[in-house]
């Protein structure tokens, strides 16, 4: 929820969250490699964003500035820029102790989250149809 109350609006469109050829740019273009490396990313940001909600709901800014600090390298290597971003702002603000604006990137990120993490997936199993 935003401060006037309304549903925080879901800023990403799983269909252009991500780039992969900045993943590419890391692993190479082998399909299976890129498969792999999706699925671990969105592993590793599905357990790195699990206590978010938690953290948002008691403002726990420690926790807050670490949910933003580890997620935000594993969303650039995807090619997650925009979520990447948001990610480090988040951390920037609760390392600042603005409670205010670790809030507004913290409910950001969690509105994002879902998009993210099917886009993940889709092209998790594009790559797979591809590889074989």
């Amino acid at each position: 929820m935003t401060e006037t109350g309304k549903p925080f609006e879901v800023p990403l469109d799983h269909t252009t969250a991500l780039d992969l050829a900045v993943l590419a740019e890391y692993v190479g273009n082998d399909p299976a490699e890129l498969q792999r490396f999706i699925r671990l990313g969105e592993q590793s940001l599905r357990q790195t964003l699990a206590p978010l909600d938690a953290a948002l709901q008691t403002l726990d800014l420690s926790s807050l500035q670490t949910c933003g600090h580890r997620a935000k390298s594993t969303a650039r290597h995807l090619g997650a820029r925009v979520f990447g971003d948001q990610c480090k702002a988040l951390e920037c603000a609760a390392r600042a102790g603005n409670t205010v604006q670790a809030t507004h990137h913290g409910q950001w990120l969690l509105a994002s989250r879902e998009s993210l993490l099917q886009a993940l997936e889709h092209a998790g199993r594009e790559r797979g149809d591809s590889a074989r």
